[in-house]
């Protein structure tokens, strides 16, 4: 399944950067044309860029909301799972070295 979105992922952001080369080839052929100032040709590329690059990390954060659900989904255990499970077992590790050293022998 990670594959599958990670696949997923590639294909998305793939097509962006395809989008964005073939929006800069026409912003510059326009500009050449002389039918875009070239100002507002760089404006353009670059509000696109920004808007691409937001897009990607929203893609990701919905990715890794997918992932997570689905192993949680599939009764997996996440890494923040573990590590609170590992805190809890340290604590009562420590507590029973303490209890330990109080009792007598």
């Amino acid at each position: 399944m990670k594959d599958l979105l990670e696949k997923g992922l590639l294909f998305t952001l793939g097509a962006w950067l395809y989008l964005h080369e073939k929006a800069d080839e026409v912003i510059k052929d326009l500009i050449e044309k002389g039918k875009v100032a070239p100002e507002e040709g760089r404006k353009f590329l670059d509000e696109f860029s920004v808007r691409v690059e937001k897009e990607k990390e929203e893609i990701k954060e919905t990715i890794a909301d997918l992932l997570q659900a689905s192993f949680k989904d599939f009764g997996f255990l996440t890494k923040k799972d573990i590590v609170e499970l590992v805190n809890r077992l340290e604590k009562l590790e420590n507590k029973v070295a303490h209890l330990e050293k109080k009792s007598p022998k």
